[in-house]
């Protein structure tokens, strides 16, 4: 998962995106900063002063600049594996990562990115690796479905910064006008408990602030003044649609919660206990959507149901189901609705499910059990 910024020589991304940020990507953060000779690196495990830090440098340095916010996929959650990484023994060449790398994990604590930069890229070369197009392409082919960010002040390289496989990400808008994301996980907004209840528009009215058709409204330079590339397009990949599917159930499972906990709300309720319960069902709701769904396409997503084997799709804005509307069996665990939810501990007896023909459903051509109407 993660999250990974790339802020072109004089660009800022605004704190809002990258707080909002950090309330999903929680697992540590790191920063970088390319001067003409060296690069500055930070590294916290705390973000408002990795925040200060970054900020404090780049009010005297506004050269080409990376932040990343981490979700520990492998390797110990701790500062030597927060990004970004030194390239094997050049100090003057980091790279940043979203994603993960087809690497072998070596049991020493190390996270995949940083086998790569420390042990794998310096045996091709290192950042000269990507001088020309056939180590670009070749990287952006073996990391397909993530995203790098190299900066460098090494007097060996053809550039200043390469991003690989910039297209599976986007370019922000308003305060963040020319600034990279590999995700939209910055732009989720993340409720939280009040005495008046928890904010936000409430049911139906949440601002979820991504379009899965977003399209990149600034060029995409594929050399700049000689010293910068960007990958060539590469295709969404299955892993780069899960990444994104799961910032959106995410999304939806938080929401749930704060309707749950809202419609059970009582002014006599301790507002600690609320909250808790707010995170414990927002996670119980994200672990069984997270088994349920899978990618459909660029812009919706299917539960398969174990019971008759028809394929359920939504459209990512789509509330997720709980239950199949050919068989009324639910996802997750297949038994039968019982109309309280209760078939597998759904929170607060909550289920749901769409009508068949409000949504669209492929049926299993091998299913006589449960016919189609005519």
């Amino acid at each position: 998962m993660c999250l990974l910024v790339f802020m072109p020589e004089g660009k800022v991304a605004s704190k809002q995106s990258l707080e909002q940020a950090s309330w999903f990507n929680d697992d540590g953060f790191g920063w970088a900063i390319r001067t003409p000779d060296k690069i500055l690196v930070g590294k916290n495990m705390d973000f408002e002063k990795a925040y200060e830090e970054f900020m404090d440098a780049r009010s005297c340095y506004n050269g080409d600049a990376l932040f990343h916010l981490r979700i520990t996929t492998q390797g110990a959650t701790d500062l030597t594996n927060c990004h970004p990484f030194y390239v094997g023994k050049d100090e003057l060449t980091v790279v940043a990562h979203n994603g993960m790398l087809p690497v072998a994990d070596d049991k020493t604590g190390r996270s995949d990115t940083r086998i790569f930069a420390e042990s794998l890229l310096p045996k091709r070369g290192g950042i000269s690796f990507l001088n020309g197009d056939n180590g670009i392409n070749h990287l952006s082919k073996w990391a397909e479905g993530s995203k790098l960010v190299f900066l460098t002040a090494n007097p060996g390289s053809k550039w200043r910064y390469v991003i690989i496989n910039s297209d599976a990400g986007h370019w922000g808008k308003d305060e963040d006008e020319g600034v990279w994301f590999s995700n939209s996980s910055y732009k989720y907004t993340k409720p939280s408990y009040s005495r008046y209840g928890m904010y936000g528009s409430g049911w139906g009215g949440w601002d979820y602030g991504f379009s899965s058709t977003y399209t990149n409204p600034y060029k995409t330079p594929s050399d700049t003044d000689g010293v910068a590339v960007f990958s060539t397009p590469a295709p969404t990949t299955q892993s780069a649609q899960r990444e994104q599917l799961y910032y959106e159930l995410q999304h939806h499972a938080y929401e749930l919660a704060e309707t749950l906990i809202d419609a059970q709300y009582k002014e006599s309720d301790d507002p600690s206990k609320l909250e808790a319960d707010y995170y414990t069902i927002a996670e119980d709701l994200l672990e069984r959507f997270v088994k349920i769904y899978a990618p459909y396409d660029h812009d919706s997503y299917k539960a398969t149901c174990s019971r008759c084997g028809a394929d359920t799709i939504l459209h990512h804005m789509d509330l997720p189901a709980t239950h199949c509307p050919v068989c009324d069996s639910c996802f997750y665990c297949g038994g039968d609705a019982e109309g309280d939810g209760s078939c597998c501990d759904w929170p607060y007896g909550w289920m749901m499910s769409y009508q068949e023909d409000s949504v669209l459903v492929e049926r299993n051509p091998n299913d006589t059990t449960f016919v189609a109407t005519p």
